[in-house]
């Protein structure tokens, strides 16, 4: 996945950057807090099988739960720092629906997943890991398929790195009783 990034002359709305992204569908745009338009090609096969996995458990989980959405990178969020994400997965409680507009929802997610790529530096994934924390998130997975790491964000702790895909991820308080295990 690759990413070009530019700074339009005039800032974009959620409804100007909507607009583009229906002008560009073959790419995933979202605007950094201080208006910077990033945009970036879609997911290598191995990212969009992770994805359809995990999206199916945590739709299987969240039937049971009844507690909220399950959304994928389709979806953007617009967050309280004026930046637009569209994190690969997302799970937001329902009563924080009633803020859609159209593809855009004007709240940060619960949950979120990312995926680290060879475009981005682990650095930048981490910024934007911690900005979604610094807008409300709760708790969020950032995913290394090269390196079998994962990198666990919550509000209030340290971020945890584990090595491998065998031990189970949990959904802890957020996405309570929810396991994942990548390895399988």
């Amino acid at each position: 996945m690759h990413a070009i990034t530019f700074q339009p002359l005039q800032r974009m709305s959620p409804a100007d950057l909507l607009a583009f992204s229906q002008l560009n569908r073959d790419l995933q745009c979202e605007l950094n807090a201080n208006g910077t338009v990033m945009l970036r090609t879609s997911f290598h096969l191995r990212y969009t099988s992770l994805t359809n996995k995990i999206v199916k458990k945590l739709e299987v989980w969240n039937s049971e739960s009844a507690q909220g959405t399950v959304l994928t990178n389709k979806t953007g969020f617009v967050l309280r720092n004026g930046a637009i994400r569209h994190p690969a997965i997302a799970w937001v409680k329902t009563i924080k629906m009633a803020k859609q507009i159209e593809h855009l929802i004007e709240h940060v997610p619960d949950f979120f997943i990312e995926y680290l790529t060879a475009s981005e530096s682990l650095s930048v994934a981490r910024g934007r890991m911690q900005e979604y924390l610094n807008n409300g998130a709760h708790l969020g997975w950032l995913i290394d398929l090269e390196n079998e790491t994962i990198y666990i964000f919550q509000e209030n702790k340290a971020t945890e790195t584990i090595l491998g895909f065998k031990e189970p991820l949990s959904g802890g308080e957020i996405l309570k009783g929810f396991q994942l295990t990548l390895s399988q």
